[in-house]
């Protein structure tokens, strides 16, 4: 256990609240604890640090409360690991947006990508906006039903979140790295909702690294394609490991994909691996890049 970490700082002298929360209440014990199950009594991190807590039991609690404090940051890991082995092996039910319901039932059939998973309704959801896919490694999925923001806004994808995470027996509280995270359509909901996609994939993804690609989102969501199912991309990618340079600031898609794959070997949050084909691999990233970020249509076989 790592008693530099800021969750085991002595409490103010005083004891009047949690620095971050304002709330203290008494532990079993010596020590407090505010609603965050953060322990930061002094006492507590004075027997810890002697080891006398193995003998007294305070090390087991500390290691209970710290553990459930890192639920969600775990269970968010997870998620963002199934989309990266996804994407990199280009297998499993790497979707995040379905065209059409059909679309949605006929990706677990046999053959499919998603052969071997099944769809279930998640409870106290309406199971015609609110759908999880369960993989047949474990894995599982949140999928909604998209909704033009700018005729009716709701907080109804958070909600589903949430229950999502419940279903999982993840405890609160739901922050990662102390922030509340937003709750983000792998492909944009409005743009989804105007152009008739009938479902998409939600996820929690840290703030900057959404903000980033918005505009790009937008720019994909607005042509012209063919109905076909969409799949998990180094967009995708961006928002689920945390890349966090602007995307305009890179002069060619070279550059950028250089600096991306870089971000990917040095990423934390998930296990990241090689590529089968690095100089490939990023020949195909700048290529999009340039079609998509710079609008250098000149030609090749890579689409968005």
């Amino acid at each position: 256990m790592n008693l530099s970490h800021p969750d085991f700082l002595p409490a103010p002298s005083s004891a009047t609240g949690c620095r971050r929360h304002g709330i203290w209440r008494p532990n079993l014990t010596k020590g407090v604890i505010c609603k965050c199950m953060q322990f930061v009594g002094p006492a507590l991190v004075q027997k810890i640090n002697q080891g006398g807590a193995k003998r007294s039991g305070y090390l087991g609690l500390a290691a209970q409360a710290l553990k459930k404090y890192m639920e969600y940051e775990r269970f968010l890991h997870q998620q963002w690991q199934y989309l990266y082995d996804e994407w990199i092996d280009h297998s499993g039910h790497n979707y995040i947006a379905f065209h059409t319901d059909e679309q949605r039932k006929k990706s677990t059939s046999k053959g499919w990508p998603g052969d071997g998973g099944r769809w279930a309704n998640l409870g106290g959801c309406d199971p015609d906006k609110v759908q999880v896919y369960h993989g047949p490694g474990g894995e599982q999925q949140l999928w909604v039903r998209p909704v033009d923001k700018t005729l009716k806004p709701s907080a109804a994808y958070r909600r589903h979140w949430r229950k999502f995470v419940r279903s999982q027996e993840v405890q609160e509280p739901y922050t990662y790295d102390e922030k509340i995270l937003p709750i983000d359509h792998l492909f944009p909901e409005t743009a989804a909702a105007r152009a008739g996609i009938a479902w998409v994939r939600i996820t929690a993804v840290k703030a900057r690294s959404n903000a980033l690609v918005s505009f790009l989102e937008k720019k994909r969501a607005a042509k012209n394609e063919q109905p076909r199912p969409h799949t998990a991309d180094y967009i995708t990618m961006i928002k689920v490991t945390g890349f966090e340079k602007s995307l305009k600031s890179f002069a060619n898609g070279r550059d950028f994909a250089l600096q991306f794959v870089s971000h990917l070997e040095s990423c934390q949050q998930i296990r990241t691996r090689p590529f089968e084909d690095i100089k490939l691999e990023i020949e195909l990233i700048a290529h999009s890049f340039e079609r998509a970020v710079l609008d250098n249509n000149h030609g090749g076989i890579v689409y968005l």
